[in-house]
């Protein structure tokens, strides 16, 4: 007990009145070490939030291709989607040529008058095209405006097959692929424009056989298909050589077999040259054959070239590593 009457207090016994001690000086209430929480940061607008719904997919398509590049760096794909992307491109590709005949259905007049021009050119009046049936004309329509088509669109198509073939390939033989395609469209190029200076010729020899006082009457769809197949025929026998060149790149064909083989390449040319030439004049004739066998000449250079080249790199690729085997 104290003096006063008090109950005196045990040394250490004092408990701390209310939380003075976590009092500041201002009378704040002081905050214990560690029990500040974080807080909670506004999420950022991403750029898919900022570019609204269209953004937002190409964002998240944009992830999705990295994502998966990551996982298959080397860009492989399973047979189903090689089938789905083949199917992706033919239907993109039949689209295109379904848009390129809507365009040769209004350009079916002027490309008609100039495929019937060599038989509007023949001095008698004796030949004649006859529509046999009621829709004639509209078939005939129909597949002009195909035709039409394949060839206003041939871009379009073109692009598709080689979209689909380029991811397999390699840097170099995309290079290749897309060399030949161009030397491949401007030798075909030249072989229909060879074939369309020439159709009025075969068209005027082969009517001159028809007897007189009698008429030749001609079947539209019969006459267009000749001279569509004449262009074709043409403009592939203008390509063998760059045929020759591709398997020759290929490793399947050497230069010096094509050289040994000139003398099959010299008789196909004229045979061909003389059924697709029936002009009575030798000229036109042994023109063309003399362009087939510089083009298949040409071929066999362009072939030794490339063999000449790979085997420099070869025998480079051996001296390095005969330097390395030596090093060691």
């Amino acid at each position: 007990m104290t003096a006063d009457g008090a109950r005196a207090k045990k040394p250490g016994s004092e408990k701390p009145r209310g939380r003075k001690h976590d009092m500041t000086a201002d009378g704040a209430r002081a905050k214990k070490p560690g029990s500040e929480k974080p807080r909670a940061k506004r999420p950022r607008a991403t750029r898919a939030r900022r570019f609204g719904a269209s953004g937002r997919r190409r964002f998240l398509g944009r992830l999705r291709f990295l994502g998966g590049r990551r996982r298959n760096p080397e860009g492989r794909m399973s047979l189903a989607s090689h089938l789905s992307e083949l199917r992706s491109r033919f239907i993109r590709s039949l689209a295109g040529v379904c848009v390129g005949a809507v365009v040769g259905w209004f350009l079916y007049e002027p490309v008609l008058d100039f495929i019937l021009e060599p038989l509007t050119e023949l001095e008698d009046s004796r030949t004649q095209i006859n529509f046999q049936t009621i829709g004639a004309g509209f078939d005939l329509k129909m597949r002009v405006s195909l035709w039409i088509g394949a060839i206003v669109s041939s871009p379009w198509w073109i692009y598709q097959v080689g979209a689909y073939i380029g991811p397999g390939l390699k840097r170099n033989e995309k290079v290749y692929g897309a060399a030949f395609g161009c030397v491949g469209v401007a030798l075909f190029a030249a072989g229909a424009f060879s074939a369309v200076r020439m159709a009025p010729h075969a068209v005027r020899i082969l009517q001159s056989f028809v007897p007189d006082g009698s008429y030749s009457l001609l079947e539209a769809g019969s006459y267009v298909t000749f001279y569509i197949r004449l262009v074709i025929a043409f403009g592939i026998s203008f390509l063998v050589p760059e045929v020759l060149t591709a398997l020759n790149f290929l490793g399947l064909l050497s230069a010096r077999r094509m050289l040994g083989a000139w003398r099959w390449a010299v008789v196909l040319a004229f045979v061909f040259a003389a059924i697709a030439n029936p002009l009575p004049s030798p000229w036109p004739m042994t023109v063309q054959a003399f362009v087939l066998i510089a083009l298949y000449l040409a071929a066999v250079l362009i072939s030794w070239v490339n063999e000449r080249i790979r085997a420099r790199g070869r025998s480079g690729e051996r001296t390095v590593l005969t330097g390395e085997r030596a090093r060691e």
